[in-house]
């Protein structure tokens, strides 16, 4: 195997790590039963905390919350360097890019 070769398939190798699934609530929302919590495998943040952010990948906004609505907003966060993603760049990253921006 070539140095070439070797460089097309180390994302196969080594893959992108998974990020955290971060659930977007209002505060008094956040008084969630914590078994819920646990089993879903999901963190939940308050929506004020990611106020004013842009996502690392695209710099649009995270929130898209509506206030009247029941839908839940989901960005992702890297586990290695916590910049948050939206769920569009996090398919993106991990489909095509095979490693995480703000890692480098």
């Amino acid at each position: 195997m070539c140095i070439r070769d070797s460089a097309r398939t180390y994302h196969h190798l080594v893959p992108t790590k998974l990020y955290t699934l971060v659930r977007l609530v209002k505060r008094n929302q956040m008084a969630m039963d914590v078994e819920q919590i646990v089993e879903e495998n999901i963190e939940s943040i308050d929506l004020r905390l990611v106020e004013g952010k842009n996502c690392s990948g695209c710099n649009q906004s995270l929130i898209n919350y509506k206030a009247d609505a029941e839908e839940q907003e989901f960005i992702t966060r890297c586990k290695e360097c916590n910049h948050f993603f939206c769920l569009e760049c996090d398919i993106f990253i991990h489909d095509n890019l095979h490693y995480c921006p703000e890692c480098i």
